[in-house]
């Protein structure tokens, strides 16, 4: 068969798994990845991250000051407005004077701390404190809302990251094509654990829309979400990756894509 019939994967679709549940219609402004909170010998600590890996809106945010403006995490009242306490580490970035887009914004915060950011650490923390992402002057991004602190009795780890391979496949074989993976999901006590595919239904392989892939378990598609009962023990899901191309034929070269899997317990 000649070279220009074949598709070879050189990269894989990345399936990156954070603990929170999103929307699965629409991505826009970040989200604040569940908190948790852990007792020391000298503070309750609150932890959270960031997951910001898309952003549409062309809203603008002002900077009034010359020297620019910080965003950054903030812990708060839930009844309050301003900060009670900043990340530990006094992690934020500064963006420009002037009128600046949501975009812009997301982009700068991504070349700082990635699309899913580390854990940021905040003291004082307790159940009447939330934490929200503030520009200037502890002005929340429009449509965020406080994360309120919540101790969790039930705790779930999942696998880190889910890479599925294609290998070489003969263009008129793209088309519903499979590729398999395992999610190793363990919790400590009997909860309910609700999987999706955050943001759009399948995930653009980089082909001007052309391709894309979409994920699966159990017949269920993941953009529609799967739940199932955690009993205190390890549980192994198969995830199946099914190729869409919109050409009967497609082009030769290497595709990749990278998505979000999402989960929730309770």
């Amino acid at each position: 068969m000649p070279v220009s019939h074949a598709l070879k994967a050189f990269r894989r679709i990345v399936a990156i798994l954070f603990l929170f549940m999103l929307s699965s219609s629409s991505w826009a402004v970040p989200q604040i990845d569940k908190p948790y909170v852990l007792q020391d010998k000298w503070n309750t600590i609150a932890y959270a991250r960031i997951v910001w890996p898309a952003e549409s809106s062309e809203q603008i945010i002002h900077c009034e000051f010359w020297f620019g403006c910080m965003l950054k995490l903030c812990l708060r009242e839930i009844t309050g407005t301003d900060c009670t306490s900043r990340d530990v580490d006094q992690s934020h970035i500064v963006y420009p004077y002037g009128n600046n887009t949501m975009k812009e914004l997301r982009q700068l915060w991504v070349n700082e701390y990635g699309t899913i950011s580390k854990e940021f650490r905040f003291t004082k923390a307790d159940t009447s404190k939330c934490i929200i992402m503030t520009a200037s002057a502890f002005t929340p991004l429009p449509g965020m809302f406080c994360r309120p602190l919540v101790s969790p009795a039930v705790y779930c780890s999942i696998s880190e990251n889910l890479n599925f391979e294609y290998n070489t496949l003969s263009s008129d074989k793209v088309d519903k094509a499979e590729a398999y993976g395992t999610l190793t999901i363990t919790c400590n006590d009997k909860t309910t654990v609700a999987l999706t595919l955050a943001g759009d239904r399948t995930i653009d392989l980089g082909r001007g829309g052309t391709l894309t892939a979409s994920l699966h378990t159990t017949y269920r598609d993941l953009a529609d979400g799967y739940s199932f009962e955690g009993f205190g023990m390890t549980t192994n899901l198969k995830i199946t990756s099914i190729l869409h191309s919109s050409k009967q034929e497609a082009d030769a070269g290497p595709f990749n894509g990278q998505g979000v899997i999402a989960m929730n317990i309770y």
